[in-house]
């Protein structure tokens, strides 16, 4: 097969998976909030034609009943190898316009990362989580930036002019980010979104996965916060979306910069408004672990390419209606005294199991990781007063059991420095 043929091949797998992982969040509305399927999408449809390409290598031959022609979907008209791409100089000035792309949007990403990097070489502003903040210029929006030692970079305007509440949410969003590894993440994304700069297809999947990682943040950095403090920390961002719009302010754009664009970069009014509705859900049932998310796109992929529409059930079906439930009311718990802790760092993680009684109440409360023992009695008390709503089955009531939950204590995290 020829150079055209794995083209078009690749063009045609890619924009295939796309379509199947549409369709399939379709099915499962909370699947396009994980960042790890928009990761397992871009390498299922990634790896698979370049496997094609190292099957050629081996002198082996791939069904040219696969070579089509390329998807519209694409953006590129469909060719074969009779025609005059593959003769005299056309072939030529396509690759030289290829790569002249290429070039240009590596070149940005070069400018953007060594700006970036200048800033993040700085003295440090403040301190939240053992991860230094970086105060910046205003042209820069807030983000997380780094692969091996990342930090967070702040516009001034925003550290004088936000309180001390509000800054402490964009830091918590930007930490989040951290944790997860986004920033390296992101750099590779835009390393592959320029090499595939012709297909649709892989900017759509990097817009996704960049709004999936935003989602992600805001959440992690309201594990346990009141209705309250996500009421801020939504006014938060639709008022910077209304400042964007009135100054056309840098910050609302992160196109060429290679690292999450912070709480307060927002695309449009749609999405803008998607956050909100997240930030104001305390509902964290469908929470999972990154390996479960791989796990579970993988089924579904699998199942819904070889047809075994049954795969996908079952990875729905990992959701337990007991194990997951969520209270009508939550009390939170005192902070108990003499207990050690160390500084910005959360205090401590209690996760517990239970069962609740036909009335709601929590009952046989055990403590099944912890990492202060300190942190246990009050985090039982605690929930001793909970309630939850009944399970009705065929007009009756009846117990939850083994339902799940985790209580994480904080402390005040940000220790801030002077400056004379």
């Amino acid at each position: 097969m020829s150079v055209l043929a794995f083209i078009v091949f690749a063009s045609l797998w890619m924009a295939f998976i796309w379509l199947v992982s549409l369709l399939i969040t379709r099915v499962f509305s909370h699947i396009d909030s994980w960042p790890e399927y928009w990761l397992s999408i871009l390498a299922v449809g990634i790896c698979v034609p370049f496997s094609a390409l190292i099957y050629l290598s081996l002198n082996l031959t791939i069904p040219q009943n696969l070579v089509v022609g390329l998807s519209s979907v694409s953006g590129i008209q469909a060719l074969t190898e009779n025609t005059s791409l593959n003769s005299g100089y056309m072939k030529y000035i396509a690759l030289t316009v290829y790569i002249s792309c290429l070039v240009y949007q590596l070149t940005n990403l070069a400018k953007a990362w060594g700006k970036l990097s200048r800033h993040a070489k700085q003295k440090n502003y403040a301190i939240y989580e053992s991860i230094n903040i970086i105060s910046v210029s205003n042209d820069i929006p807030p983000c997380s930036f780094g692969v091996f030692k990342p930090v967070v970079l702040m516009p001034k305007n925003l550290i004088e002019s936000l309180s001390s509440t509000q800054l402490n949410l964009i830091y918590a969003h930007e930490v989040a980010h951290i944790k997860t590894r986004d920033p390296f993440f992101m750099l590779v994304f835009i390393i592959i979104r320029a090499l595939c700069w012709p297909h649709y297809c892989v900017h759509d999947l990097y817009k996704r996965w960049q709004f999936a990682i935003e989602l992600r943040a805001d959440s992690q950095a309201l594990i346990g916060a009141s209705k309250n403090l996500r009421k801020t920390y939504g006014q938060l961002l639709v008022g910077a979306l209304r400042k964007s719009n009135k100054t056309g302010s840098k910050i609302n754009s992160r196109e060429t910069l290679p690292c999450p664009s912070a709480s307060l970069s927002l695309n449009n009014y749609r999405s803008a408004k998607m956050r909100v509705k997240n930030i104001m859900n305390t509902q964290e049932g469908f929470r999972k672990s990154r390996a479960q998310k791989i796990k579970l796109t993988s089924a579904m992929l699998v199942g819904f390419i070889c047809g075994s529409i049954g795969l996908v059930s079952l990875a729905s079906e990992t959701v337990n209606r007991d194990r997951d439930a969520q209270p009508l009311t939550r009390v939170p718990p005192v902070f108990p005294k003499n207990c050690s802790i160390h500084k910005g760092k959360f205090a401590a993680k209690v996760r517990l199991k239970f069962d609740v009684s036909k009335l709601g109440q929590p009952q046989n409360i055990r403590i099944t990781d912890s990492d202060n023992s300190c942190f246990n009695a009050v985090s039982i008390m605690s929930l001793e007063k909970w309630t939850y709503a009944p399970v009705m089955e065929n007009g009756k009531a009846r117990k939850r059991k083994n339902v799940e939950s985790m209580l994480i204590f904080k402390h005040t995290p940000l220790t801030s420095k002077t400056n004379n």
